[in-house]
């Protein structure tokens, strides 16, 4: 049995008062003798020591009284407003039995040997006759100061008001049922697990049960349980050793708690409140703290558990966090384990730096009910705390229901409405702006052919960009069809690239002025999309009456006297003006092919002015600002959003660079206007406290080299709001400023918000270094996209379609014979009523309309397969094809009838002939919604 002194005989010691409490203490005690503990598999009822019933005749009582408490597991002192009276006429040196089990009681709960429960007993007085319940609130009587004969380390004040600091039991003495099962549960859960071990008779009681520590969670015997059996790691902040076990050491707990933090209830909290099927919220209530970077908020929520969380299903849960410092509060609780609280005692309090929060049951006026929960969220930028009552509804032993919520007072910043607007200056600026190409469609030349090649190019798209090492990369998509019936192969590729307009060569140091070989030139097979995951490159094969999809870059390094970052999907030659590129295709024959392509700047990209669209309505300013120096430029968009409906919402979103955003919203303007308060009341402000400040914010990855970029908020610290927000971007060539107001917010959009005088202040909004730009000193091109919502827009100039000098003149092969042909793709073929195939020989036209009409037969033969007309449809292109068939018998006549010395047949003479039949298969191919080719029939 080990030390007889810490065998335990007793489950509950009562301790009463024979004057005033007898009565009571008897039926207590018959009462608690009728229950059985919870938990255990054996029914072991309760034993309680009452004097009354316990001292033996013939033996020193004191002794007996004193053996009781030291076997006892729990106290249980019956705290009865006439018992509490009598301390006030004790004196210095009296005896009091009472106080003397309370004075021992303590010394043993120090010494961790026994557990303390007072028993708050209530009156029962009659009003109209009725019988009613008043709890006992003899609390703050002034208890002497005095000593009693048996204990002079401590007065009766001190050991009355230690022994009240212990969470106890309102009771109501004509209706003790419901508290005796309280008792009783409180016994087996909280105070017997720990004395079962020191059980005098362990026969009776059976073997001891195993627990599960929710801090180390290993398993234990109360009786192994000493004040470092439990090893565990502390989620305090603090670092941590590291090593197995962990660092902190403890008794082992069964049940959770708030007393320190530690890993398991991190978890267990976790597993609850994370998880939508766990846990159903039925109020939170929270407040902001602005004086961080980040608004830290105080939070407090209070739901249910949902039956998916097996073990706690059903319980009432409270939950407390202030973000940031990260100091967190949780615990659920059953009916029963309120019914015990100390009314005067909150549930938990949290306070830090950054807030504070605190939460107290709710009881009806006899103390008797719980109604709810009340709780209370307050920061130090708040100018009023929050404050809500949640009713929760509990019948029937079912999970909790929430009632009423009542919002006793509403957490406000303090904003107050301004009565007037403020002064908002129109745009700033100073210095030299860009001058940039007008934007227009490129020009289509027609492909070129060189020594008899048999392979054709058709231009399918073309594409730019910019590197960040200052590389110009213009590439064109080009399908390379080969009309011939033996395969032809490709070689290599080249490219060559000038100016336009010679003119622009001199922004260059000269280059571009003439046709000049590009620096690199390389050419990959790709699929008909024009992307590929296989990457093939030359030499390839074009197959016998076949196409191979081609996409050729040509590569073209810049003069790097212009200092820039990457500038994405824009030449940068081409903000000097339009850059024509030759793309080259050399066979194995010698032969060469190719196309000129025309690639004009488009000004779509970060580093170039991107106009507004139309459609975007939440577009109201597009800010630029222009380093001519460096030939670049930075934007700044501003978006409006809808009317905030959280203080997260965003109110304005602006985009610098386009890719870097920042929100303008209530939380963010409140964060500012904190900042601003603080420098005029610390003394640094301007003035040292002035009613409106200009709070700048750092935003270092704003930067972009040559541009200065800042973004500040006019904050009037008397009203407590942002009236507006300010952007300056400054380059080595060019200032810009704009201010732009920030409408009402947050507390500003109650019904019965304060209102109040602004204190205006003109010179935070100026930019000394900047000239009001008045829109009398723009041009028309200027004050339309002023107008349109681009704020100093560059200059532009116009891009006509300069003659030049083509590298190589496109040609059209008529057997050995080269004919001259128009360069535009858009003048006239000269053959009417055929389609436009230039550069072909009617033995080309012959051998591709063939295959290219038995495919399409047979493409969309399957496509109206699906049609409700099927049989029609297959009858007409039926006879389609056999039209088809006779043209290609008539040009086989008329190939023997006249045939030329070179080996081919003149255009012309066959034209008159197969003009009809040409166009009516024509007809029939467009109305199912094809083309041939690529052409169109007239």
């Amino acid at each position: 049995m080990g030390d007889l002194s810490k065998v335990k005989k007793w489950h509950i010691f009562v301790s009463y008062r024979v004057r005033t409490d007898a009565e009571f203490a008897e039926k207590l005690t018959d009462k608690l003798r009728l229950s059985a503990l919870t938990g255990e598999k054996q029914d072991i009822r309760v034993s309680v020591f009452l004097d009354k019933q316990e001292l033996r005749q013939g033996h020193d009582y004191m002794n007996q009284l004193s053996d009781a408490l030291n076997t006892s597991c729990l106290f249980l002192p019956i705290v009865s407003e006439p018992n509490f009276e009598t301390f006030l006429s004790v004196e210095e040196g009296d005896t009091d039995n009472v106080l003397w089990e309370w004075e021992n009681a303590l010394k043993l709960m120090e010494n961790q040997k026994l557990h303390i429960i007072p028993l708050l007993i209530g009156t029962n007085p009659k009003i109209n006759g009725t019988t009613s319940y008043t709890p006992f609130n003899k609390f703050g009587i002034p208890i002497p100061e005095v000593h009693t004969a048996h204990c002079q380390t401590q007065t009766v004040k001190e050991t009355t008001t230690k022994l009240l600091k212990l969470q106890g039991i309102f009771i109501n003495p004509l209706d003790m049922r419901e508290k005796i099962d309280v008792i009783v549960d409180k016994f087996s859960h909280d105070v017997w697990p720990s004395y079962r071990h020191l059980w005098s008779d362990q026969t009776a009681i059976g073997p001891e049960p195993i627990y599960t520590c929710v801090q180390c969670q290993s398993d234990f015997k109360q009786s192994e349980n000493g004040s470092g059996s439990c090893r565990f790691h502390k989620l305090d902040g603090a670092a941590c050793c590291q090593k197995d076990g962990g660092c902190t050491r403890s008794i082992h707990r069964i049940a959770h708690h708030n007393d320190w933090k530690y890993a398991g209830h991190s978890s267990w909290a976790y597993s609850i409140l994370n998880y939508t099927n766990m846990n159903e919220t039925f109020a939170e209530v929270s407040a902001e703290n602005y004086h961080y970077g980040n608004a830290e908020t105080v939070t407090v929520s209070v739901g249910v558990v949902l039956p998916d969380c097996l073990e706690y299903a059903g319980r009432l849960f409270i939950a407390a966090w202030i973000k940031g410092i990260d100091q967190r509060w949780f615990m659920t609780y059953e009916q029963d384990d309120i019914s015990g609280v100390d009314r005067l005692k909150p549930i938990f309090q949290l306070e830090e730096e950054a807030g504070k929060c605190e939460a107290r049951w709710v009881f009806d006026e006899f103390a008797e009910t719980m109604l709810g929960v009340e709780v209370i969220c307050d920061t130090e930028t708040a100018t009023k705390p929050s404050i809500s009552f949640i009713e929760i509804i509990w019948k029937d032993e079912k999970p909790p229901k929430v009632g009423k919520i009542v919002e006793k007072s509403r957490g406000k910043f303090g904003e107050i409405l301004n009565t007037k607007p403020y002064f908002i200056p129109p745009p700033q600026f100073k210095g030299d702006l860009l001058c940039l190409p007008e934007n227009r469609p490129a020009e289509q030349f027609e492909p070129w052919q060189q020594n008899s090649s048999g392979l054709r190019v058709k231009l399918k798209s073309s594409d730019q960009a910019h590197t960040y090492r200052h590389w110009d990369s213009y590439c064109a998509n080009f399908v390379i069809v080969n009309p011939t019936d033996h395969p032809i192969g490709i070689l290599e590729c080249n490219s060559y690239w000038r100016f336009r307009d010679p003119k622009n060569a001199e922004k260059n140091d000269g280059r571009g002025a003439d046709w000049t070989q590009a620096d690199d030139s390389t050419g990959t097979v790709v699929n008909e999309d024009f992307r590929s995951r296989e990457i093939k490159v030359l030499p390839q094969q074009v197959p016998a009456f076949g196409t191979l999809t081609l996409r050729i870059n040509a590569g073209i390094q810049n003069v790097p006297q212009y200092e820039t970052a990457y500038v994405g999907r824009t030449g940068w030659m081409n903000r000097l003006g339009p850059v024509l590129v030759d793309f080259v295709l050399e066979d194995l024959d010698g032969g060469k092919c190719g196309c000129t392509v025309e690639f004009i700047w488009n000004g779509v990209d970060a580093g170039a002015v991107a106009l507004p669209e139309k459609s975007d309505k939440e577009l109201l300013k597009l800010v630029t600002c222009d380093n001519v120096k460096r030939f670049s430029q930075y934007t700044v968009r501003i978006r409006t959003k809808p009317t905030p409906k959280v203080p997260t919402d965003p109110m304005f979103e602006l985009y610098f660079n386009s890719y870097n955003s920042y929100y303008v919203s209530p939380n963010s303007c409140r964060r500012m206007v904190t900042q601003a308060i603080a420098i005029a009341t610390s003394g640094n402000g301007e003035n040292g406290s002035t009613s409106t400040a200009v709070q700048q914010v750092d935003e270092n990855w704003q930067k972009v080299e040559g541009f200065d970029v800042k973004y500040w908020i006019l904050v009037d610290i008397k009203l407590r709001q942002a009236y507006a927000f300010k952007i300056t971007i400054k380059s080595e060539t060019c200032s810009v400023s704009f201010v732009h107001p920030i409408g009402p917010y947050g507390d500003m959009l109650d019904a019965e918000a304060e209102k109040g005088d602004p204190t205006d202040a003109p010179e935070a909004a100026m930019d000394p270094e900047c000239e009001v730009v008045k829109e009398a000193r723009l041009d028309a091109r200027q004050l339309e996209l002023y107008k349109s919502g681009l704020v100093f827009p560059s200059t532009f100039f116009e891009t006509p379609k300069s003659p030049f000098e083509p590298r190589v003149k496109p040609t059209i092969a008529s057997g050995s014979t080269a004919v001259a042909a128009p360069t535009s793709a858009t003048a006239a073929t000269g053959v009417v009523g055929a389609p436009s195939f230039p550069g072909y020989s009617l033995a080309d036209i012959e051998s591709v309309f063939r295959r290219v009409v038995a495919e399409e037969y047979e493409k969309m033969k399957k496509e109206v397969t699906r049609e409700e007309k099927v049989v029609a449809l297959t009858k007409e292109l039926d006879l389609m094809k056999s039209k088809v068939e006779r043209l290609s018998d008539e040009v086989d006549r008329l190939k023997k009838e006249k045939p030329v010395s070179s080996g081919g047949v003149d255009v012309e003479t066959i034209r008159s002939v197969v003009k009809a039949e040409v166009k009516n298969v024509g007809d029939n191919v467009i109305k199912l919604g094809h083309s041939l080719v690529g052409g169109r029939w007239e």
